[in-house]
């Protein structure tokens, strides 16, 4: 059983397989218990070449879901220490600690953009373990909170001649104004700024007559 997001483009791609090859997936995965493995909830992250985050049995959880009541799963991930910590509770009481997974140091990036609740075959699946899982029940209260994106309010106008920006930026964020006129090719027009959490200006000091087009182009700081 699968909750979690992905990457559609990648996720409806014919040769894609859960199994096998499973690209850009960040998932809260129950595994119910067979003759071979114990029930298992494992939060896990697939990376864009299709590599598993794994550092150890430290990364799932031995614990089974209750059934025939409501369960509220809760998973945050953090960025700057690329953690991710998940509960899951009944009436307020939780069903056992889950254990709190951390990307490991080889593990490269996702790509993500789409949450999905995934009803995934047994194609490709090692025929020594559980295939396919059927089960009832009912999804509701979905909430998902996402940062802040990193160009907000943004305003553009002329003053002096010269084409500016303003908008409102973040730290850890830079900024490049650049233009185009023909969404083929862009180029930069301003100087890379850093973010500073409040209005930020990028101004082109060299605008052309002819019909032109904007954008800002942001890009996280490690």
């Amino acid at each position: 059983m699968a909750i979690g997001f992905l990457n559609i483009v990648e996720a409806t791609q014919t040769n894609f397989l859960r199994a096998a090859h499973s690209p850009d997936l960040v998932e809260f995965d129950f595994f119910p218990g067979t003759e071979l493995i114990a029930p298992t909830i494992w939060p896990s992250f697939w990376s864009t070449n299709s590599v598993l985050n794994y550092n150890g049995s430290s990364d799932y959880t031995i614990l089974d879901l209750p059934v025939g009541v409501v369960l509220h799963v809760s998973m945050a991930y953090t960025a700057s220490n690329r953690t991710m910590v998940t509960s899951i509770v009944t009436n307020g009481t939780s069903i056992g600690a889950v254990h709190t997974v951390k990307l490991s140091s080889s593990f490269t990036d996702f790509r993500v953009g789409s949450f999905a609740i995934e009803s995934y075959n047994d194609a490709g699946q090692n025929p020594q373990y559980g295939g396919s899982l059927l089960a009832h029940g009912s999804i509701d209260n979905i909430l998902i909170t996402l940062p802040p994106p990193p160009v907000q309010n943004l305003t553009g106008s002329f003053a002096s001649n010269q084409w500016e920006v303003t908008f409102v930026s973040r730290t850890n964020w830079l900024y490049t104004l650049a233009r185009t006129t023909d969404f083929q090719s862009w180029t930069d027009v301003s100087s890379s700024a850093n973010g500073t959490g409040t209005n930020l200006t990028l101004i082109d000091t060299n605008a052309t007559t002819a019909l032109t087009f904007y954008r800002v182009r942001a890009e996280r700081l490690e």
